[in-house]
């Protein structure tokens, strides 16, 4: 069960920086 929490925790936090990167493209373009 741990090693599904780490696999969840790894990808949660792959999709914020995804998520952060994407924002920050959008504010240079602007």
């Amino acid at each position: 069960m741990a090693t599904t929490r780490t696999l969840f925790d790894q990808e949660l936090a792959e999709l914020k920086s995804g998520v952060v990167r994407m924002g920050s493209m959008v504010e240079q373009a602007i």
